[in-house]
C-alpha cells in the first residue's frame, strides 16, 4: 500500500484538484488501516464531487462508525454517477449492514446488473438473503458467486454466516477460515470466525477470536456483546460484565441485533450479564439505556426486571412480537447466532413448606426450526402431585387442621414464525387444572381450570418502522365445594361453597416508526372486556337448649367490564445526553354490576329473609399524560417523570409502559384505578465496579370506582414458564408480599440503591427505602351514599421501612449461589390495618445455589425462601434437570 499511495500523491502533484485521484488516495489508505489520512485527503479541495470521491467519503464515514454520513455519500453518488457500480454495491452493502434488506436488495441488484462480476457484489447479494432466512436464494447467489471467483471472501464470509444459521458449524469454519486466508483483515469474517469456533467447542479460540476482530474495528460493539455472552455461559461473570460495558461504550455504532441470538430472557441486551450478577438495578438501568423499541431482547430482558405483572406481561409480549423466535433459544450454550436446532429438557423440583408439600416433574421442549419459513417452538408439559395443609375455623372459633392432597396439570406451547423478511408471527397457549381435596369426611374441593391463548402478527416496513396486532383470552373458572366444619361436640357446623368465572379478553394495536434519527413516534389504540360471575354461600346451624338456630348468607354478582384507549408518544433525543418522551393517553373505563345479597336467619319455627341489590354502572373517562427527561453527565444518569394512567381491564398492553426510563407502577393500581405519580431517579457509577442510585417517589392512587367496588386485575398464571429461565438469583425475586387491596391513597418513598463488583466472581447489592404512605377507607352510610374517612389506615403490604442486602458468587467451576437478608417494619395485610392482619416487624432471607456440569447438561439447584419470616411459610425447594 506504501507504494501505491505514493503513486497517488506523486499524481496530485501534478493534478492536486483531481476527484479521481483523490478517491483512488483514500481508498489506498483506508485498506492500509490509515483512517485518520483519509479524512485529511477527503478534506482537500477539489474539482468536483463525482461517483467515486463520493463512494469513498462514503466509505470512511463508515470506518468511522458513521452510519448515515456513509448512506448519505452512497446516495449521492449513485445521483451523481448514475453508472457508478460501485456506488449501487457501497450503498446497498451499507444498507444491508443496518438490516434495511428491501432497499439494499434494491441497490445491490442494479450493482450487478451494471457489473455482474463486481467483487463482492453477489457474495454481498447472498449474505443479505442470509440475513432474512432465504436461505435458497442465498445458496444460489454464493454458488454463483463463488463459481466466478473461489477467492470470493465476502461471498465464503456469507457462506459461513449461512451454515452457522442452518446449525451446520464445522461446514461454516471451512469456509470462514478461507474467508479469513484471502482477507486476514475483513471483520465480519473473524466475528463469525469466533461464532463457529464457539459452537463447536472451542471456547478459548472464540474469544481470542473476538479480541482480534475488536482489534480490526474498535468501534463496533458487537464483538464485546459475544464475549459477553460467552463469559456469561462459562460462568465468568466480572469479565462478562466488562465485556458488556465496552459495548455500550460503542452502542451509538451498533448496526443492528438482529444476527445476534436471543432467548425468552433477552440474552442478547446489554444488561444481561450485570443480571447474571445479581446487579438488578444497574442491569435496569443499562437496559434503560440501551432500549430500542425494533429489538426484541429489550423488550424480553426488561421483562425479567419489572416486578409488576401488567409491566411484565406488557413487555414479555412486545419482545414475542418483535422477535417471534425467541422461542427457540439455546438451553445451554448460546448459539450466539440465531441458529436452527432442537433443544430439551426434563426436570423435577420438590418443594416443602408446614403448608405443602410438591412433587413437580416437567418436561420442555424448544428449537428453532426452518420448514416452509424460519420458525420456532416451545412447549412445556408438567405435573404436580403432593399434599396441603390448611386451618378451618369451626362455629366456635377454634382452628382446625386438614390435610388434602393436591394435584396440578399444566401445559404451555409457544410458536412464532419469520414468514417473511417483514411479517412475524406469534402464539401462545397455556392450560392449568389445579385440583385440591382435603382429607375430612366431605371431601371439600377446592378446584381452578384456567386456559390462556395469545396470537400476534408484526409487520416490518422497515428497521425503524413496525405495526403489531395482538389479541389474547383467557377462559378461568374457580370452585369451592363440599365445606362442612363442625364444632368438637357436633352441636354446631358451618357450611360454604362459592364459585367464580371470569373470561377477559383484549384487542391491540400499535405502530412504532422513527420519524428521523433523533425523533421517535408511537401510537395505538386497544379494547378489552372482561365477564366475571361469581356465587359464594355460607351456612351456620346451631343446636341451643331453645331449638335450632340456622343463618345462611348468598352472594351472587354478575360484573362486566370494558376498557378502551388510544394514545401517541413522542422521544425527541434533543442532544445525544438529553431526551424529552410526551404520552398522552386518552382511557376510558366502564363497569356494570348486579351484585344480589340474600340472608336468611331461621330461629325455630321464625325465618326471617333480607334482601339487597345493587345495580351500578359507572364509565370514566379520562385524558392521562406523562411526561419525562433524561440527562447524561458523564457517569451521572437523572431520569424523571410525571405519569398518569389508568389501570385497563388487560392483563398487559402495546402501548409503551416506561416514561424516561422509569416503568409505571402497576402495583397498587386496581383495574379501573387511576395513579398520578411524580418520580425522579439519579444513577451514579464512580468507577467500572460501583454503581449508585437514588430516587424520590410520590404516588397518589384511587381504586374504589363511584359505585362503591374494586376491582381485582386479570392475572396470567404461569407466564413465567414462556421465559425458561435455565437459573435464577434473589436479588431478582419479588419481595412484594402481596396485592395491596386498598380503596384510595398515597405514599411518598425515597431510597438509595448500591451495586458493587468486590472480585470478578463476587458481587453484593443493597436497597434501602423509606415510605410514608396512608390510606382512605370508602363505605356507605344508611342512605347509601359514598362516604369516605381520610387517611385513617396505611396501605396494605407497605412499610415504613424497607432494607435489603444480598449477594452472588459466581465461580468458572460453575458454582452460582446468591444470598439476600430483608428487613421490613410494621404492615397489614388487609385494608381496615385490623390487629389480625398486622405483620410484625421481621429480618427474612433467602438463598438460592446452582452447580451444573461443565457441559451444561446436568444442572442441580436448591433453595431456601422466607427464613425467619413472620407471615409466611418457610419454603424449600431443590430441583434437578438433563438438559440436550
Amino acid at each position: 500500500f506504501d507504494r501505491a499511495i505514493a503513486i497517488f500523491r506523486d499524481g496530485l502533484v501534478v493534478a492536486p484538484r483531481d476527484p479521481e485521484l483523490l478517491s483512488q488516495l483514500v481508498r489506498a489508505q483506508l485498506l492500509s488501516d490509515r483512517v485518520g489520512e483519509a479524512e485529511a485527503t477527503l478534506a482537500m479541495p477539489r474539482d468536483a464531487d463525482t461517483g467515486d470521491i463520493l463512494v469513498a467519503a462514503g466509505e470512511t464515514a463508515r470506518r468511522q462508525g458513521q452510519a448515515q454520513s456513509a448512506l448519505a455519500n452512497f446516495a449521492r453518488a449513485t445521483v451523481v454517477d448514475a453508472g457508478n457500480d460501485r456506488a449501487w454495491y457501497s450503498l446497498g452493502a451499507a444498507q444491508n449492514e443496518l438490516e434495511r434488506t428491501i432497499p439494499a436488495r434494491r441497490n445491490l441488484l442494479q450493482a450487478l446488473k451494471l457489473n455482474a462480476t463486481g467483487a463482492g457484489y453477489e457474495g454481498e447479494l447472498g449474505t443479505l438473503e442470509t440475513f432474512v432466512n432465504r436461505f435458497d436464494a442465498a445458496e444460489q447467489a454464493f454458488a454463483s458467486a463463488l463459481q466466478a471467483n473461489p477467492a470470493d471472501y465476502v461471498a465464503l464470509t456469507g457462506l459461513g454466516l449461512l451454515r452457522l444459521k442452518q446449525g451446520r458449524p464445522q461446514a461454516a469454519l471451512d469456509a470462514l477460515l478461507r474467508a479469513g486466508v484471502m482477507e486476514p483483515n475483513y471483520a465480519r469474517a473473524k466475528v463469525y470466525t469466533a461464532i463457529a469456533y464457539y459452537q463447536t467447542g472451542r471456547h478459548s479460540d472464540a474469544i481470542a477470536t473476538l479480541r482480534q476482530a475488536t482489534e480490526l474495528d474498535d468501534k463496533d460493539p458487537l464483538p464485546y456483546l459475544l464475549l459477553s455472552q460467552i463469559y456469561t455461559d462459562l460462568f465468568r461473570a466480572g469479565d462478562a460484565v466488562q465485556a458488556s460495558r465496552e459495548a455500550l461504550r460503542r452502542l451509538p455504532n451498533l448496526k443492528s441485533l438482529n444476527q445476534v441470538a436471543n432467548d425468552q430472557q433477552g440474552k442478547a441486551n446489554l444488561g444481561f450479564a450485570l443480571a447474571f450478577f445479581g446487579l438488578e438495578e444497574w442491569a435496569l438501568e443499562i437496559a434503560q439505556q440501551s432500549y430500542y423499541p425494533y429489538s426484541g431482547a429489550s423488550h424480553l430482558f426488561l421483562a425479567d426486571r419489572y416486578q409488576g405483572d401488567f409491566n411484565k406481561n406488557s413487555e414479555l409480549f412486545q419482545g414475542f412480537l418483535t422477535d417471534p423466535i425467541a422461542f427457540g433459544g439455546s438451553n445451554r450454550f448460546s448459539t450466539l447466532v440465531p441458529a436452527a436446532g432442537n433443544y430439551a429438557t426434563l426436570g423435577n423440583t420438590y418443594l416443602r413448606s408446614s403448608e405443602q408439600r410438591l412433587w413437580n416433574p416437567y418436561a420442555r421442549l424448544n428449537g428453532v426450526v426452518d420448514w416452509f419459513t424460519r420458525g420456532a417452538y416451545f412447549i412445556d408439559a408438567e405435573s404436580g402431585v403432593g399434599t396441603t395443609q390448611s386451618s378451618n375455623a369451626d362455629p366456635n372459633g377454634r382452628q382446625v387442621p386438614v390435610k388434602g392432597d393436591e394435584r396440578i396439570e399444566l401445559y404451555a406451547l409457544g410458536a412464532g414464525s419469520l414468514v417473511t423478511e417483514q411479517l412475524g408471527l406469534f402464539g401462545y397457549t397455556t392450560k392449568i387444572r389445579d385440583t385440591v381435596i382435603l382429607r375430612n369426611f366431605t371431601n371439600t374441593e377446592g378446584d381452578l381450570r384456567k386456559d390462556r391463548a395469545d396470537v400476534g402478527a408484526s409487520f416490518r416496513f422497515s428497521p425503524t418502522s413496525m405495526t403489531w396486532l395482538k389479541f389474547g383470552r383467557t377462559n378461568e373458572h374457580r370452585a369451592f365445594e363440599r365445606y362442612f366444619v363442625p364444632n368438637e361436640n357436633a352441636t354446631a357446623a358451618n357450611g360454604a361453597f362459592s364459585s367464580f368465572s371470569g373470561r377477559p379478553e383484549e384487542y391491540q394495536a400499535r405502530h412504532s416508526m422513527d420519524l428521523t434519527p433523533t425523533d421517535h413516534l408511537a401510537f395505538g389504540a386497544e379494547t378489552a372486556r372482561d365477564l366475571r360471575t361469581s356465587e359464594f354461600f355460607q351456612g351456620s346451624v346451631f343446636t341451643t337448649p331453645s331449638g335450632n338456630i340456622s343463618i345462611g348468607f348468598l352472594d351472587d354478582r354478575r360484573v362486566k367490564l370494558s376498557s378502551r384507549h388510544g394514545y401517541v408518544s413522542y422521544t425527541k433525543d434533543v442532544l445525544p445526553a438529553l431526551s424529552v418522551q410526551g404520552d398522552l393517553f386518552w382511557q376510558q373505563f366502564k363497569q356494570d354490576i348486579d351484585d344480589f345479597q340474600a340472608s336468611l336467619i331461621i330461629i325455630g319455627d321464625t325465618s326471617t329473609p333480607l334482601t339487597q341489590r345493587t345495580l351500578a354502572s359507572v364509565t370514566d373517562t379520562r385524558w392521562n399524560p406523562r411526561a419525562g427527561v433524561v440527562f447524561k453527565a458523564g457517569s451521572v444518569v437523572v431520569r424523571a417523570a410525571w405519569q398518569q394512567w389508568t389501570q385497563p381491564a388487560s392483563v398487559s398492553t402495546l402501548a409503551p409502559v416506561a416514561t424516561a426510563g422509569i416503568e409505571i407502577d402497576d402495583r397498587l393500581v386496581s383495574a379501573g384505578g387511576n395513579a398520578k405519580r411524580g418520580v425522579l431517579k439519579v444513577h451514579f457509577e464512580p468507577d467500572d465496579l460501583t454503581a449508585l442510585g437514588g430516587f424520590v417517589d410520590y404516588e397518589k392512587v384511587r381504586n374504589l370506582g363511584q359505585s362503591g367496588f374494586r376491582i381485582p386485575t386479570p392475572q396470567i398464571e404461569f407466564v413465567d414458564l414462556l421465559r425458561n429461565a435455565q437459573i435464577s438469583n434473589v436479588t431478582a425475586l419479588d419481595l412484594a408480599e402481596g396485592t395491596a387491596d386498598f380503596d384510595a391513597g398515597r405514599t411518598t418513598s425515597v431510597g438509595i440503591t448500591v451495586n458493587r463488583i468486590l472480585t470478578p466472581t463476587l458481587s453484593m447489592a443493597a436497597k434501602y427505602v423509606r415510605a410514608r404512605n396512608e390510606a382512605d377507607i370508602y363505605f356507605k352510610d344508611d342512605a347509601g351514599n359514598l362516604t369516605v374517612a381520610t387517611g385513617i389506615a396505611k396501605i396494605p403490604f407497605v412499610p415504613r421501612d424497607f432494607f435489603s442486602a444480598g449477594m452472588t458468587w459466581v465461580t468458572p467451576q460453575r458454582i452460582y449461589f446468591s444470598a439476600q437478608a430483608v428487613y421490613r417494619s410494621l404492615r397489614f395485610v388487609d385494608r381496615d390495618n385490623t390487629e389480625a392482619s398486622a405483620l410484625r416487624a421481621d429480618w427474612n432471607g433467602q438463598a438460592i445455589a446452582f452447580w451444573e456440569t461443565p457441559d451444561k447438561r446436568w444442572i442441580f439447584g436448591v433453595a431456601a425462601l422466607n427464613l425467619g419470616s413472620k407471615g409466611f411459610a418457610e419454603r424449600y425447594l431443590a430441583d434437578v434437570r438433563f438438559r440436550f
